[in-house]
């Protein structure tokens, strides 16, 4: 090691541990590091640095290759492969040994960087003191990211809790539901619940992202909804009102689809409108037939401050399954070839599971999508509302 004077770098308060058989290399090094403020721990032997390791959080290492016992790469191996919290530990590699293929192994096996003896002090310093603020940073972003992560999941809790804990069922029904979210905290939305005139409102929202935001915009629409139905409106009349909460509560780039239903068990009528959501899907069990239940074309809410639509009526009877759901179903692609799923699989998926129980069609649903996809979690939020008519 050359002899240089420190001209007082200005540095944070790192620390560093120094790994060198060599006891001059390492009271210089600790000498011209600690005037330039970083803390330094020293040792002269590997297995010695890995026990400080394992107990210290050290902002960067000075490791030399060539010790007697525990060599320099062998110590940098069991960093790497068995010491947790020190994977992302910076060290640099010093040797006498200019040999390229040594320098490339240190590098293969994880080292960060690599100065060859005699090196200059101030050199060391300043790479020191730059793997040491990566460190920091990087350790900063941890932290960031598990708070960020634990807001999440309560948001997530939260967001689950707004859901329905229970389907309405009778006589002459049974809902089911599958609800995936394509991040700790979706943006879809759905509910069934009988309003107080015995009518069944039926409702499933999808709003455009997906996250912490959307999950917030759910939370709002599940509020105003139940508040709106309430006053006995009309559907027409409830999407409106809901898209003027929206439109002057978004940013201005998001949106919202959505169905809304109203079903009466007496007569058998479902009358339905949407807001750029897709229609549902009417399953005829006796012959197998699947049709899609048309609604009237309409903007998706929040986009423009007034809102029109036109519901429409429509005629169910015993042994129908109707299955509402979001974009996010026939949207997924496949992970490597990035094929839609599309509305053709999904009818394919729905006559498979013609005789399975309505309980278990949703996430049977779900299951074909994920095996089709081959992803772990779906590309967008994915909703799925199952209504099945008994006789």
């Amino acid at each position: 090691m050359t002899s240089e004077s420190n001209d007082q770098i200005p540095t944070p308060a790192y620390h560093a541990i120094v790994c060198d058989d060599d006891a001059d290399v390492c009271s210089v090094a600790k000498a011209f590091l600690e005037s330039g403020g970083i803390k330094v721990d020293v040792t002269n032997f590997g297995e010695d640095a890995l026990e400080r390791i394992s107990r210290t959080n050290y902002d960067v290492m000075m490791l030399d290759i060539m010790m007697p016992g525990m060599t320099g790469i062998e110590v940098l191996q069991k960093i790497r492969s068995g010491i947790p919290n020190s994977r992302h530990l910076p060290i640099i590699l010093v040797s006498a040994v200019s040999e390229e293929d040594l320098m490339l192994t240190g590098l293969n096996e994880g080292a960060t960087d690599f100065l060859k003896k005699p090196f200059s002090p101030a050199e060391l310093l300043a790479r020191m003191c730059t793997h040491a603020a990566s460190k920091r940073m990087h350790d900063k972003l941890i932290t960031v990211n598990r708070t960020l992560e634990a807001e999440r999941e309560k948001i997530f809790q939260i967001q689950q809790g707004l859901l329905p804990e229970a389907l309405p069922k009778s006589d002459k029904l049974t809902f089911s539901a599958a609800y995936r979210p394509s991040s700790r905290a979706g943006g879809d939305f759905y509910d069934a619940f009988y309003l107080r005139d015995g009518r069944l409102l039926i409702a499933m929202g999808d709003v455009s992202g997906h996250g912490i935001p959307s999950a917030m915009h759910m939370s709002i629409l599940r509020a105003v909804l139940h508040s709106e139905a309430d006053f006995d409106h009309s559907i027409e009349e409830i999407l409106s009102r809901l898209n003027r909460v929206l439109y002057y509560g978004l940013d201005g780039w998001s949106f919202v689809t959505f169905y809304l239903a109203v079903y009466d068990e007496s007569k058998g009528i479902l009358r339905h409108c949407g807001a750029g959501h897709p229609p549902p899907l009417l399953h005829r069990l006796d012959t197998g037939e699947i049709t899609e239940l048309a609604l009237e074309p309409a903007l998706p809410l929040g986009i423009e401050v007034d809102f029109q639509t036109q519901a429409t009526n429509h005629s169910l009877d015993e042994n129908q399954r109707l299955l509402i759901y979001t974009d996010g179903m026939v949207e997924e692609t496949h992970s490597e070839t990035g094929e839609l799923f599309g509305r053709a699989r999904l009818y394919e998926a729905l006559q498979d599971l013609k005789e399975t129980p309505s309980a278990d069609v949703p996430a049977r649903l779900l299951k074909a999508l994920e095996g089709f996809s081959t992803r772990e979690l779906p590309r967008d939020d994915v909703t799925l509302l199952l209504m099945e008519l008994h006789g």
